[in-house]
């Protein structure tokens, strides 16, 4: 009989230093095929370098976009036909590009989209941007074109026993947690001086029911999309505040890892033509694009007539003077960047510190600028005369500036570089009004007077036009003869009346 052990081959002994030779292979294959697929982070990007490689999804002629379901992605649908790419999408036909849109509901989603490759491009807006950006950082995540800002679509109504800013600590807020709405009442009540800790949150999943608890309610806030406030009954609220008041303040922009940028930057700009395509075309005839709307889940006819008009949308020269290509007075990307940073909290403002400039690339709309589209841009003024009387009737949106005046010689510097936080809140709200109060002159001044010389100072300092100044005696009539030659002055922003 045969020897068994001679049916099998004998193993030679791995001695200790052959077992550390192959534990060291195993680790380095390993770390090599997880560098290929993704897995590891690849660090955060040091300010300084502009351009770092990141793994891209799979070489594909489609570029995926993922697109919010309101009346400001419908170019998507009017250039492409449909959210799928067809032998009749525009994209093909005049741009050589083909795109596929999905319609994501959510900023979770979207981070994870484009974290996993998904998705090429998502939507986002800068707060939201803000909010993710510490997550996604590995992959080098860039805002390089600005959809549209919301410009009346959103705001913050309150019960009719709420008549003024301090009238909002120790009451619920009703929002959605992290939305952009909830980033409008967290600017709100910063910049009214208020303690957010006074405030009493009440987060609901969705703008809609946030909205029915509101109305339930006989003394609360409501921060959101301010369509969904239409159930409660008529006189039911009173608006604090829009972003009618606040331009840009609420921007949505397209996001994508920076090495699709650079990797395929023709198909980008490409897409971007396409858009810009759609958007006039949507402008033309919007009873055309209002019929493109029941291409998005939850947008019908009705509801884009009602809402179309609530965004303004980004033309190229508006997106060049958004990311700081063109000049203009309005905050643009990296200051909302910056500003939405500092309101979600003290740790995320460390933790994007120095990252509102990286987090941006405008490589594609430089490569857009004088190629066939109308640079001028031309904004239209948002200050509009105030109808005599209605000064003492508007609502306040901001805490008291309160400067040290002495007639003749101006205001001082201390008081100047106490207060510098004016000229930020007069360029986030163009439109405001500047109520001007004071008390404290030694001698009678005509009202005239006192504005001409607070108004000629403050707009010469903080950069200011002297026609958004309105005296207003909000804090007492004028005193007089009490030994001092310095006027006390209160300046605090209102918004247009509602209409």
């Amino acid at each position: 009989m045969r020897n068994p052990e001679a049916l099998f081959v004998k193993i030679p002994t791995i001695h200790r230093y052959g077992k550390i030779i192959i534990v060291l292979v195993c680790v380095v294959f390993l770390a090599v095929f997880a560098k290929y697929r993704g897995w590891l982070p690849r660090g955060e990007r040091p300010a300084g370098i502009t351009v770092q490689q990141c793994a891209l999804s799979p070489a594909d002629d489609v570029l995926t976009v993922a697109l919010f379901p309101d009346p400001a992605c419908l170019p998507a649908v009017i250039e492409n036909r449909g959210l799928l790419p067809s032998a009749e999408s525009l994209f093909i036909k005049n741009h050589g590009v083909r795109v596929r849109f999905e319609v994501v509901e959510t900023r979770e989603r979207c981070e994870k989209n484009l974290l996993d490759g998904k998705s090429d491009i998502i939507w986002a807006t800068v707060d939201g941007f803000a909010l993710s950006y510490r997550r996604m950082r590995h992959i080098n995540p860039v805002a390089f074109y600005m959809i549209a800002a919301s410009s009346g679509a959103h705001g913050i109504a309150a019960t009719p026993d709420i008549t003024a800013l301090p009238d909002i600590e120790n009451k619920t807020v009703f929002c959605v947690r992290h939305s952009p709405s909830h980033f409008l009442m967290l600017q709100l009540i910063a910049q009214a001086g208020i303690n957010s800790e006074k405030i009493k949150w009440n987060h609901a999943p969705t703008d809609r029911i946030a909205a029915y608890r509101f109305n339930k309610r006989k003394s609360a806030v409501y921060a959101g999309h301010l369509a969904e406030l239409n159930g409660g009954q008529p006189g039911r609220h009173r608006l604090i505040l829009t972003t009618a008041d606040a331009p840009g303040l609420i921007s949505r922009v397209f996001v994508a890892r920076e090495a699709l940028l650079l990797e395929r930057g023709e198909k980008v700009a490409a897409f971007i033509r396409g858009w810009q395509e759609g958007l006039e075309a949507m402008k033309k005839d919007l009873r055309v694009a209002g019929g493109k709307a029941v291409q998005f889940p939850g947008v019908t006819e009705s509801r884009y007539a009602a809402e179309s008009s609530l965004y303004a949308y980004g033309d190229i020269p508006a997106n060049l003077a958004f990311f700081g290509l063109l000049h203009d007075s309005t905050p643009g990307f990296t200051a909302l960047f910056t500003l939405a940073s500092r309101r979600w909290g003290k740790e995320l403002e460390a933790a994007n510190r120095g990252y509102a400039s990286i987090a941006k690339n405008s490589i594609i709309l430089r490569s857009l600028r004088g190629n066939g589209f109308n640079n001028s841009y031309n904004r239209k003024p948002w200050f509009k005369p105030l109808p005599p009387g209605h000064e003492n009737r508007l609502t306040l949106i901001s805490r008291p500036f309160v400067f040290e005046l002495i007639p003749g010689r101006g205001f001082s510097h201390e008081t100047l570089s106490r207060n510098s936080e004016l000229e930020d809140l007069a360029a986030l709200y163009p439109g405001a009004y500047l109520l001007v109060s004071a008390a404290g002159a030694d001698t009678q001044w005509a009202a005239g007077a006192l504005l001409q010389e607070a108004a000629r100072s403050l707009a010469r300092e903080y950069a200011l036009s002297p026609e958004r100044f309105f005296f207003a005696r909000r804090t007492g009539e004028i005193a007089h003869g009490n030994g001092s030659p310095t006027v006390t002055v209160t300046l605090a922003l209102a918004p247009p009346p509602e209409k």
